[in-house]
This record gives structure tokens, C-alpha cells and sequence, in this order.
């Protein structure tokens, strides 16, 4: 039980002393828990890059010179490592494995491709990308469909129709609601029904049934009806269809007291608008909204948005309405699309090239002259030196006005003065009074202000007075603009207010004008914009995440700024030249409204993390650029309990779902059972791997350490997929996995001690386009001995999957290989070099044919698991690219890769029929120069069995005898066939 303290007592040892303060560094392990005999890799968790990073710090610190024959394995402990330091500096020769070749340097590598391989053309690397967008520390994610699992296997949610229940249903113009009526009834449930009826007679009848006795749930249908397109409503029709949508929902939730259950149907397409038409009815988006926020207040209220297309039968509609009432209580928006369900989640994406706008580009902005636009506004005059209209309620102040110098200055005897002036006119001064008038002159003051910051940063600013929701004022302001300018290129829809009370201390009047600034302004804007010459490049929604998550205290806020959303949604199809972007911005620190008060406290306390100007600013001109087409982000960072599950299972009754996976799937290596689901991270499955009884880990060793063949990470993948979207999330008959995408190795799967490790795969099936994409990880945690636990993310990729029954497509013969007599490297050279055992040992021999590398399949290989089953993606065709690759990499560069990326896998449903197989490898240059492939397997009668592109690896740390690495530089400085 020596400790390294101990060691380090009498007599000091400043060697071991400096490596464990290295260690401990390192690692975060105080010196005292550094055991000599604790594994580096095993028990430390200090990965073999690690290593050899470790090392070279140690060369450098103890002047040891480089030795080539090093073996980090053989020092493998502390002890070791400190005996090692001794050993060498008494040789006076020391030397240090580095074996840090946690990479070969750029250069190196495109040296020894282009210098010393001349015979070898290699494919240039694509040209540059434009010029990257500004870089931001926060992700930017997307609001996309995510699978959700069938009705009946979902949990409870508490709603029990019963005799004693009363139920209010709020009817469409169709025939859902009696439909519900009819169900509910059957199930002996009092109906109260409520048809047609503006926000006065609903709040009358409301108040009437109260007196009769309690109210347990609504049923809110109004936004099932399809309303007119935009073009064709007026600022009347547009009142109106509001008013029955989202003022009669506000009216009824608001007289009814308690933890009422509230069902609401919409028809926005089936998928909340989130396609690539955009929402059908966008009205619909208030409703949501609104719905939203009443979740995040009734906590303990089973709420539901529940979102149909235009097409859905009726009767249908109100079937799949009762059964949300029943059952998953772990999400508010539900889409029904088809035989699916989906949940409305968020995924991480990436920005996209695009073309900037035209220099001078003209913008007109609402809400522009305060609060968080200022900022934005100011990036976008730096960059453009654009021509800015910024619009706000208040007239043009006089920079001559005495009390905004004195506002700047003197601020607290300037109160003092408003006070006396308003004694002086009669009027009793009260703080509130006193600091109304502040604000009016600290609002005048950012005005100006503003104006002068756009031109300094080279824009030119004109400020106009309009009230948003004035129709006529809003016209007048897009035609002036574009009479001066000749055009408006860009609108934004900044302004809005926010007055923050539950619903039940909300009045009408404040539910009213908080809602109205957002939405008749957009509604507004949108008709003016039909009238201009030429249509802008883009219109830009600031809304909130108050839109995408709720917010308790924001009905109106949270269902304004959701119509908004889907406003601009269905510009997708009504405008498709039109790019339509709608920002849901987290709370920023320092300016706007979230940043006073105790609101930045709560904030805190929530999770919640606070954008920071400088930095949240250029994300609008990031968006604007480079945003793709437009739809809908989300600009936050942490979000805290806004992400935090409704209910600890997910919705997701455990037993059911392993009951359906196990039922018509029969059991793999790579899955065992179904443990956990969360909207934002997908279900989890686990499973126990033993290295004593598999072959696949048994065979793939490294040091004596069995390790996950990435190709079997890409089989998990594909079963984790296929299993969930065909067994657990649809009522058909299921999905087919059709290739993969962005599959990434990050870190070994180690088996130490050759002990079972637990894995656990995280799929996240979404919606992109109009194909399914589900998101897989593979992530272990581990214990060590100090009793830390260490989580790693292994890898992580996207499946693509496709409905079955398939249409079969017929795949062109590929040319067959021309396997010839040139030279060979054959399978006892290959194996030599590779630490690969039988059931992996796939190359039967590998050839140059012109500029690329051919590699046999060897037959006759024994079964790669215990059980002998069959394996979806057949794992050991993709082994055969990889190694392959791997004999041209090591010829080339003089050490081994290991799978780090591939762009793209395309598989092709066919058997292997006993005809001679081969992979066909392309070596390239990518853009930074080091080796990447293409590469496919086809067999001699030219049947394509996958398609692999930008196969990309990393370097294995440690060198190669010279003696194993000869046969494979003859083969690919050979000429070829």
C-alpha cells in the first residue's frame, strides 16, 4: 500500500516528486491518492496520445534525448515511469519513447506524398470555403421534429375520464369537436361545449359553468381551421381569426382555476411548421405559444399542442386527441405525421455558406432605437455600411434639450429637478412618476445615441416614428424607405414589449397590448412588404425562447413571438425567394429587458446563461449570411431548466418498450434493453460486451487491451437506428438503414483487464427534409479505483433511414476490379504489420492498380460474435476498406492509421454470393493535407455492395520496424497495373 507521499518523505526524491506533481496536474488527482502500482491508461484514464504527450513534457523536463525503440507499454505505471528517469539519467544517455506522434506533421505527410511518391496522383483538394462567419462560443441549434414512441408505449398521464369529470371543449368549424364530444361522452365525461365564441361570451360562459361546480380540462380546437392565406386578410379578418384562436384560449384558461389538463389541436402541416414548406396554418403558432407558457406554469397540468395536417381525417384527429390526453405527459408539442409521432426537440447544426447581401445594403428595423438591437444594428452598419431606418414609438427627440446632457451627468439632480417641475405644474411627484420621465429621457437619449454609433461604424441612419401596429404607419415607412433608397433589402422585427405576471393576475388589457407590438407588427410588415417593387433578400423575426420553450408569467409574450415563428415558417412557401429567419434569443446580460432587476439572479439560478453583447451581436450578420434559406434558431447557451424533462422517464414506459423491441427483433450483440428517453437526447440503450466470449473484441487487440472495432461502432449504430424507429416509434412496417453520415471515432473503447464494459447508445431520430436521420452515440462511463467517474463519448454518427416497403432501385454495374499479377502484398506481410487476430484478418492481399490500392477479401473467415448471427451492415466489407487504406497509409507515411472520420457510407442490399470481393481505395490530399480516401467495395461481377467517402484517419503512436514496413513501400512506389 506505498503511497508516492510515502516515497517522497526520507529520503526526498525530487524526480518522483516533479512527475507526481506532473501527474497530478494531469489528471486533477491529489498527490496523495497517486498509488505506484495505479495503471495509466486502465486507472488513470491517460490515453495513449495522452502518453505520449506526457512523455515528451518529460524528455523536456529532465533534458532526456529521444529513443526510438521506446515502448510506452513497458512503463505503464508511475513507478515505472519514475524508475525510468532514474535508469536513463544514470546511462547518461536519456531517452524518452515519445512515440508522440499524435500526429505527423502536415508537412511531413504532403512531403512524403508529393515528393517521394511521384508515380501517385493524387486529387487536389476542393477550393477554399468563403470566409468563415463570425465564430461564436454558443451552439446554434435548430427546432426539429424528433421521433416520439407509439401512444401505447408511453406512460400514463394521470387524466382518467371518469363520471365526476367536467371538460370543457372549445370547438373548430369542423367536426372535430363534436367528435371528441361524442368520445368523451361514451366515456360518461360531463361536456361543456363552447362553439364559436369571441373572448366576452367565452369568459360570460365560463364564469356561468364555475358556478355549477369545478372544471377539469379543455379541449381548445379553434386552431384546426385552415385560415386565409395572409395575402388575402385584412387587419379586421386578422383580429378576428386571433381572437378566436389565441384571445378566446387566453380568456378561458385564465377565468379557470387550478392545475386544468389543456388539450389544444392545430393544423400546421403535422410537424409544428418545421418542414421544408413551413407551417400551413401559422395562426396555429399563438396557440402554441400560449400553450407553452401554461405548461411552464401548471406544472402539475398535463398540457398538449398536438399538431395535424390539413389533410387529416376529422374523426382521426379527435381518436388522436384522446389518446394524447392519456398517455406520454413528457411533452407539450406533439406532431402526428402519418403513422408517427413526433416531439418537437433541438439539434445542433452547423452554419451554412451563402452569399452576402449587396454592399449598401438598406434595412429597416423596428424596435431598433433600444434594448438589445442596438448592438446588432451597429455590427450590421460595421459590416455593410448599410442604410439603417430604425423605427420606435416616440418622436425624433432634440439633441439640444438640456436634460439629456444633464441625464449623462448629473442624473440624481436632475430627479430632483423633474420632481420640482412637476410641484411647480400642480402635480404631486411620486418616485414612479419621477422615474417614468427618466425613462422617456433615457429612452431619447439611446435615440440619439444610436444614430451617431451607425455612422461611426460607416452606416448611414435615419430615424422614423411609427407604432408597429398602426397598418397605415407601417406602410408609409417601407415606402419611404424604398423611395429614398430604391429598395429595401432587409427587414428586422425587433420590437416587442414584455410585461412578465401569471395568468391568473394577467388582465386582457396587458394580455392584449404585450401581444399585439409583436404580432400586428409582424402582420403589418408582412402586407406592406407585398407592396414594395421588389421583394427584400431577407426578413429577420426577433422572438424568444420564451417561443420555443414557454415561460411562466409570458402567455402573451411566449404566443406572440411563436406566431411570429410561424409567420415567417410559411414565407417558405408563400415567398421562397424570400429568405425568413426567426431568432429565439436567450436573455442577454447587460442590455434589454432581462438584464434588470432580479431577472439576471433568476436567471442564474435557473441554469440559465446570459449572452454577452460582444458576442451575441454578430450572430444576427452570422444568420443573415450564412444561415442557409432561413427557419428558425435558437441563441442561447447553457438553457438550464428550460431543457429539464417534464417527467423523470421521458414519457417512456420501460417494460413496454423492451417488450416491443424484443418482439419482432430478434437479440443482438450490440443492444441489450431500453433504459431511459429524453426529448433533447433521444432514447438510450445499453449493453454488456465481454472480450472473453466475443471475437470481434477478442480479435482486436492493442497491447494485450481489447478494443472496439470502429466497424462494429457503425453496426451499433445501424441496429440502435433500425431497432427504435421500426420497434419502438412506428406502427408500419418499420425502416431500413440506407447509409450514414458525419460518423466521427473519438476515443477508443477499451477493454482493461479484459473485464465486460457496459455501453450505452443515444439515438436521436429527427426529421430533416423529408427523410428520417437519426443521431447516434456510443458513450461508457467507468469507475476508478479513487472512486471518480469518468464519462467518455466513443463515437458518434448520423443514420440515415428510409420506410419499408423500399421501392428497389436498380444500382448500375460498377467496373469489376482487375485483380493481376503485379505485385502483391500478401496476408502473412499484412498480418505481421496489423494486430489483428482471425476473425478480423480480412485481406487476403492488396494490390496497386494505376492510382489506386485494391484489397482481396478473404474467404472462409470464422464468425466475427459468439452467437454467430448475422450483422446488419457487414462490418468486415467496411474492414476491408479501412485496412486497405491502412497498408497505402503506413507505405506512404511510415506508421499506422487508425479510423478517425468518414464523410459518407452508402450500403446496397445485396448477399454475398461467394464471387471474389474486393475494396477499391482512391488516396487523396484534403484540404490540410493529410491522407483521406474514397473508397467501395464491389465484387468481379461488379455488384456495389457500400460506398465510402472521406475516410479519414489519425496516427497510431509508435513507429514501424523497417523491416514490415518494406513490401508495403515497394507497393506504393510500384508502378501498377
Amino acid at each position: 500500500d506505498l503511497h508516492v507521499c510515502d516515497l517522497l518523505t526520507v529520503p526526498p526524491d525530487p524526480v518522483a516528486q516533479r512527475i507526481v506533481e506532473m501527474i497530478s496536474e494531469q489528471t486533477g488527482y491529489p498527490p496523495e491518492m497517486l498509488d505506484l502500482d495505479l495503471d495509466l491508461e486502465a486507472d488513470l484514464g491517460i490515453d495513449t496520445v495522452k502518453q505520449a504527450e506526457f512523455f515528451a513534457a518529460l524528455r523536456e523536463t529532465f533534458d532526456i534525448s529521444r529513443r526510438e525503440d521506446l515502448v510506452l507499454a513497458d512503463y505503464n505505471t508511475l513507478a515505472k515511469v519514475v524508475q525510468f528517469i532514474h535508469d536513463e539519467s544514470r546511462a547518461g544517455q536519456p531517452a524518452v519513447a515519445e512515440s508522440d506522434v499524435a500526429g505527423l506533421p502536415t508537412s511531413a505527410v504532403a512531403g512524403l506524398i508529393g515528393a517521394s511518391r511521384p508515380k501517385l496522383t493524387l486529387t487536389a483538394p476542393p477550393t477554399a470555403p468563403p470566409t468563415a462567419p463570425p465564430a461564436s462560443p454558443y451552439p446554434r441549434r435548430v427546432p426539429a421534429p424528433v421521433l416520439r414512441p407509439r401512444i401505447e408505449l408511453c406512460t400514463p398521464t394521470g387524466v382518467a375520464f371518469a363520471a365526476s369529470m367536467r371538460v370543457v371543449v372549445v370547438g373548430d368549424r369542423g367536426k372535430v369537436g363534436d367528435s371528441v364530444a361524442r368520445r368523451l361522452r361514451a366515456r360518461k365525461v360531463q361536456v361543456l361545449m363552447l362553439q364559436d365564441a369571441a373572448p366576452d361570451a367565452a369568459a360570460a360562459q365560463v364564469e356561468t359553468w364555475l358556478t355549477e361546480g369545478a372544471v377539469d380540462g379543455v379541449y381548445f380546437l379553434p386552431a384546426l381551421d385552415v385560415e386565409p392565406p395572409l395575402e388575402a386578410m385584412n387587419l379586421e379578418t386578422w383580429h378576428a381569426a386571433l381572437d378566436r384562436r389565441v384571445k378566446t384560449l387566453y380568456t378561458v384558461m385564465h377565468a379557470l382555476p387550478g392545475d386544468v389538463f389543456l388539450v389544444c389541436g392545430t393544423r400546421m402541416g403535422g410537424l409544428h411548421g418545421y418542414t421544408a414548406a413551413g407551417a400551413t396554418a401559422p395562426l396555429g403558432g399563438a396557440v402554441t405559444g400560449f400553450a407553452k407558457a401554461y405548461a411552464q406554469e401548471r406544472a402539475a397540468a398535463l398540457v398538449k399542442a398536438v399538431d395535424f395536417a390539413p389533410e387529416s381525417d376529422d374523426r382521426e384527429i379527435a381518436a388522436q386527441l384522446i389518446e394524447e390526453t392519456l398517455r406520454d405527459p413528457a411533452v407539450v408539442e406533439v406532431g402526428r405525421h402519418g403513422d408517427q409521432r413526433f416531439g418537437i426537440g433541438l439539434l445542433e447544426q452547423p452554419i451554412a455558406a451563402d452569399l452576402p447581401l449587396e454592399p449598401g445594403a438598406v434595412f429597416v428595423v423596428t424596435g431598433g432605437a433600444g434594448g438589445i438591437t442596438v448592438p446588432i444594428v451597429v455590427d450590421l452598419a460595421r459590416a455593410s455600411h448599410g442604410t439603417f431606418y430604425l423605427t420606435g414609438r416616440a418622436p425624433l427627440p432634440d439633441p439640444a434639450n438640456p436634460d439629456l446632457a444633464r441625464l449623462q451627468n448629473d442624473r440624481d439632480g436632475l430627479k430632483r429637478e423633474l420632481a420640482q417641475r412637476m410641484i411647480a405644474a400642480g402635480r404631486k411627484p411620486t418616485p414612479v412618476k419621477v422615474e417614468r420621465e427618466l425613462a422617456a429621457l433615457e429612452h431619447a437619449a439611446a435615440i440619439l445615441t444610436v444614430l451617431e454609433d451607425v455612422r461611426r461604424a460607416g452606416g448611414t441612419a435615419h430615424y422614423v416614428a411609427c407604432d408597429v401596429t398602426d397598418a397605415d404607419a407601417v406602410a408609409r415607412l417601407l415606402q419611404e424607405a424604398e423611395r429614398a433608397e430604391g429598395r429595401v433589402d432587409v427587414i428586422l422585427h425587433a420590437a416587442g414589449i414584455e410585461r412578465s405576471r401569471r395568468l391568473e393576475d394577467k388582465t386582457p388589457e396587458e394580455f392584449e397590448r404585450v401581444f399585439a407590438v409583436k404580432a400586428d407588427g409582424a402582420f403589418n410588415l408582412l402586407k406592406a412588404m407585398g407592396n414594395l417593387a421588389r421583394a427584400p433578400q431577407a426578413v429577420i423575426g426577433f422572438s424568444s425562447v420564451a417561443a420555443r420553450f414557454g415561460n411562466a408569467g409570458q402567455s402573451d409574450y411566449s404566443a406572440a413571438n411563436d406566431l411570429l415563428c410561424k409567420l415567417l415558417s410559411a414565407l417558405r412557401t408563400t415567398h421562397p425567394d424570400i429568405k425568413a429567419l426567426a431568432l429565439d434569443w436567450s436573455a442577454w446580460a447587460e442590455v434589454g429587458m432581462a438584464s434588470r432587476g432580479s431577472i439576471p439572479r433568476i436567471m442564474r439560478r435557473a441554469g440559465i446563461e446570459m449572452l454577452q453583447p460582444e458576442v451575441a451581436a454578430p450572430l444576427v450578420r452570422r444568420e443573415l449570411l450564412s444561415g442557409g434559406p432561413g427557419g428558425e434558431v435558437v441563441l442561447a447557451g447553457d438553457l438550464g431548466l428550460l431543457t429539464a424533462p417534464r417527467t423523470q422517464d421521458g414519457g417512456l414506459d420501460m417494460a413496454r418498450a423492451n417488450a416491443a423491441l424484443t418482439a419482432g427483433y430478434p437479440p443482438h450483440v450490440m443492444l441489450s434493453h431500453v433504459t431511459g428517453l429524453d426529448l433533447y437526447r433521444g432514447i438510450t440503450l445499453e449493453a454488456e460486451l465481454d472480450p472473453q466470449s466475443e471475437p470481434f473484441l477478442r480479435d482486436h487487440a492493442l497491447k494485450g487491451i481489447p478494443v472496439l472495432p470502429g466497424v462494429m461502432g457503425i453496426e451499433g449504430f445501424s441496429v440502435a437506428a433500425q431497432y427504435i424507429a421500426s420497434a419502438l416509434c412506428s406502427d408500419g412496417e418499420g425502416f431500413r438503414v440506407t447509409g450514414f453520415e458525419d460518423i466521427r471515432f473519438l476515443t477508443a473503447l477499451k477493454f482493461y483487464r479484459k473485464a465486460p464494459r457496459r455501453i450505452v447508445w443515444r439515438v436521436l431520430i429527427a426529421r430533416e427534409a423529408s427523410r428520417l436521420v437519426a443521431r447516434v452515440t456510443l458513450e461508457s462511463t467507468r469507475a476508478h479505483k479513487s472512486g471518480r467517474e469518468e464519462h467518455t463519448l466513443h463515437f458518434s454518427g448520423r443514420v440515415c433511414l428510409e420506410p419499408l416497403p423500399v421501392q428497389e432501385a436498380d444500382v448500375p454495374l460498377a467496373r469489376p476490379p482487375v485483380w493481376n499479377g503485379a505485385a502483391t502484398v500478401d496476408a502473412e506481410a499484412i498480418y505481421r504489420l496489423y494486430f489483428h487476430g482471425p476473425a478480423f484478418r480480412v485481406l487476403d492481399g492488396v494490390q496497386r492498380v494505376g492510382d489506386r490500392i485494391l484489397g482481396r477479401l478473404q474467404t472462409a473467415l470464422p464468425p466475427a460474435t459468439s452467437q454467430g448471427q448475422p450483422l446488419a451492415v457487414t462490418p468486415r466489407l467496411l474492414e476491408l476498406c479501412f485496412q486497405t487504406a491502412g497498408i497505402w497509409e503506413a507505405g506512404v507515411t511510415g506508421f499506422l492509421g487508425l479510423p478517425a472520420s468518414i464523410e459518407q457510407l452508402v450500403l446496397y442490399e445485396r448477399e454475398v454470393d461467394g464471387s471474389p470481393i474486393y475494396a477499391e481505395v482512391n488516396p487523396m490530399l484534403s484540404q490540410d493535407n493529410r491522407p483521406c480516401f474514397d473508397a467501395r467495395v464491389v465484387d468481379a461481377q461488379g455488384h456495389l455492395y457500400l460506398e465510402l467517402k472521406g475516410y479519414r484517419t489519425s496516427p497510431f503512436p509508435g513507429t514501424i520496424d523497417s523491416a514490415l514496413l518494406q513490401p508495403l513501400r515497394a507497393l506504393v512506389e510500384g508502378e501498377g497495373a
